[in-house]
C-alpha cells in the first residue's frame, strides 16, 4: 500500500472539485453499500461511463499515479480502467461506524484500487489488518483491489467524498 499526500496540485485538485459541485452532476443512490453492510447503510455514487473514463479530469489521477516512482510502466504498457466512481457518505448517525468489510474486485491479483479523499473528515479507511488510514483533503492511497477494506464514517461533517479508481496494467 502506498500513500500520497499533496497527490494534486491545487489547480489539479480545484478542477476536480469544480466538476463535481456543477449542479448538472448526477448523483444516484445505492441502498446497499455492500454484501456486509448493515440495512439502512447507503451511499450516494456517480459511476463514470465510457466516455468519462477516455475524456474526463478524472483520467488526470490515474495518470499522476504513474509519475510516481513506485508506479511507472514502460511506454508500452497501457492502463485499463474497470471501474471509476465517485462515493459521497451522508453522516446519519453520528457514530465512527464500519459499513462493512469488502473487495473492490475479486480474484484478480493484478487490479489496483486508487481512493483518492475530497475532504479532510474524522472518517477513514480501515483495512482488515486493522491499518486505518484518514481521510485528509487531496491524499491518494493505492492498494492491491482484493484487500477486504470498509469504510468508517465521519462523525465530525455532514458528508465525506472520494474518488474510487480500479485499473490495473495491460
Amino acid at each position: 500500500m502506498k500513500i500520497y499526500d499533496n497527490y494534486l496540485t491545487d489547480d489539479e485538485f480545484s478542477k476536480i472539485e469544480s466538476f463535481i459541485e456543477d449542479a448538472s452532476f448526477k448523483w444516484s443512490l445505492i441502498k446497499e453499500l455492500n454484501d456486509n453492510s448493515k440495512p439502512g447503510d447507503f451511499v450516494f455514487i456517480h459511476e463514470s461511463n465510457d466516455e468519462e473514463k477516455r475524456n474526463s479530469i478524472f483520467t488526470l489521477l490515474i495518470k499522476k499515479i504513474f509519475t510516481k516512482d513506485d508506479f511507472k510502466i514502460g511506454s508500452n504498457k497501457k492502463i485499463q480502467i474497470v471501474r471509476m466512481r465517485i462515493n459521497l457518505f451522508v453522516n446519519t448517525s453520528n457514530k465512527n461506524e464500519g459499513k462493512g468489510f469488502h473487495k473492490d474486485v475479486i480474484n484478480d491479483d493484478d487490479m489496483k484500487t486508487l481512493l483518492f479523499y475530497l475532504e479532510d473528515s474524522n472518517g477513514y479507511t480501515e483495512f482488515e489488518d486493522g491499518t486505518i488510514i484518514e481521510s485528509k483533503k487531496n491524499r491518494a492511497i493505492v492498494f492491491n483491489s482484493n484487500i477486504l477494506h470498509q469504510t468508517v464514517m465521519q462523525t465530525n461533517t455532514i458528508f465525506r467524498r472520494n474518488i474510487n479508481i480500479n485499473f490495473k496494467s495491460i
